[in-house]
């Protein structure tokens, strides 16, 4: 599965623009917004990406083998 990234250099749920570096993983970096604090992911799958990620637990595995068993929480 080909990943398509996306920059969102602003806060997906503020839309402000300060924010500090709190992790960098793979490919992306994860974000703190300095508004709300909501923690993100710069650059992020673009939407067509992220519903073809979770259509299905095949799909997510794809991902990294850790998604493996996903959707079996909610049989819990």
């Amino acid at each position: 599965m080909k990943t398509h990234l996306i920059p969102l250099p602003q806060c997906p749920a503020c839309k402000k623009i300060d924010r500090f570096l709190k992790y960098e993983i793979q490919d992306s970096k994860v974000f703190e917004c300095k508004t709300c604090q909501l923690k993100y992911l710069d650059p992020c799958l673009a939407p067509d990406a992220m519903e073809q990620a979770y259509e299905s637990h095949e799909t997510l595995s794809q991902f990294h083998d850790f998604h493996e068993g996903y959707y079996d929480y909610g049989s819990l």
